[in-house]
């Protein structure tokens, strides 16, 4: 590793700091309406029968619709208005064109959502927007993911994806057609793979606000993550999330296969992680990264845990986090203690980060 600053202070009171903050009885997140282009959405998230650490009330803001649609789980098929909701969730996308606006009613929807070939793209100044009620849940079959997006300029807000013990990824963000979207406020519980998926070839995708939890998950699978980011992708931002007890790490960033190029320009900002009992963020191979103002906590007391794990990054910059509780804080770059492969990181800042190893584990 050539050119790396590390500036790592140590810092004695972030443990109880975090878990002060984590034993505050108030909800993990509300969005409150700031008329007129915000909805209401309230949801307070408990995990492990404990509430993430407080944050502050924001207000979600989405662009004026053109024309605002509805669907209801069940009733009689009606024709998208408030009074007479459309009662077929993957008819009701496939109608949507730029500028509008589908409201989700509470209820379960037990297909797939799938925003792919036969539903519009949206454009820069009229995205396709759709909203679920906190009360809407996505349950699909066995096997298969709650909501696919392969569209451009859509904004889907608040789905709520109940997976069980399933293999798919909750929620895929596929391919190429999947550029411009935001994903603001998904829940998703359990699942034995990638809460939030993100495919090679995604780009200018925003996770915000999102809560990913595996702490009713009975068996685990080898990339039960919460969120995985693939090689190919650009300009990732996972940000003011929420990740727990993800017993595969909360964020991974996957190395390239082939003629596959890192992930590009990926930023992870502001996110709380606590208590996987593993690497909390993994980059396998990155070019442009940041990794900025995240708390990242473990007390699962599971030996070799680290922080943030980066190998292969060029240009990343790790700054002004606090991590707490693992085996290692950060490390960065790889090597074989028995002679294998070394794999280099380089041009990696490190400034400013609060560091508190396990009994016996190492800041950095």
């Amino acid at each position: 590793m050539r050119r790396t600053r590390a500036r790592a202070a140590l810092a004695a009171g972030i443990a109880a700091a975090v878990a002060s903050a984590a034993a505050a009885q108030q909800p993990a997140l509300t969005l409150v309406p700031t008329p007129p282009h915000s909805l209401p959405i309230e949801q307070a998230v408990l995990l492990a029968g404990r509430p993430f650490p407080t944050v502050h009330t924001t207000a979600l803001r989405l662009p004026e619709p053109r024309r605002t649609f509805f669907v209801a789980a069940r009733g009689e098929a009606g024709d998208g208005t408030e009074a007479r909701p459309w009662n077929d969730l993957q008819a009701a996308l496939a109608r949507l064109t730029p500028g509008d606006r589908l409201r989700v009613r509470a209820g379960s929807y037990p297909r797939t959502a799938s925003i792919v070939e036969g539903c519009a793209d949206g454009s820069e100044r009229q995205p396709i927007q759709v909203v679920f009620d906190g009360k809407a849940e996505l349950e699909p079959a066995e096997g298969s993911p709650a909501l696919v997006l392969a569209r451009a300029h859509w904004i889907i807000v608040g789905p709520y994806a109940k997976l069980g013990g399933s293999g798919a990824p909750g929620i895929l963000l596929r391919g190429h057609g999947a550029h411009d979207v935001r994903l603001l406020g998904a829940r998703v519980s359990d699942g034995m793979a990638p809460g939030i998926r993100v495919e090679p070839e995604a780009a200018r995708v925003t996770i915000r606000g999102a809560y990913i939890s595996k702490t009713k998950l009975e068996k685990m699978g080898p990339s039960s993550y919460g969120i995985e980011i693939a090689a190919g992708t650009r300009e990732v931002d996972v940000t003011d999330s929420h990740l727990s007890n993800n017993p595969s790490g909360s964020i991974r960033v996957r190395a390239p296969e082939g003629s596959q190029r890192p992930a590009r320009d990926v930023q992870i900002r502001g996110n709380t992680i606590r208590d996987d009992g593993a690497t909390a963020i993994a980059v396998d191979a990155a070019d442009g990264l940041t990794i900025a103002d995240n708390t990242l906590s473990d007390r699962t007391g599971v030996d070799g845990t680290r922080g943030v794990a980066l190998e292969r990054v060029e240009r990343a910059f790790v700054r002004t986090n606090q991590i707490t509780g693992f085996g290692a804080g950060v490390a960065v770059g790889h090597a074989d203690p028995d002679g294998g492969r070394v794999l280099a990181a380089r041009d990696v800042w490190l400034e400013r980060n609060h560091l508190e190893g396990s009994a016996g584990g190492a800041a950095f």
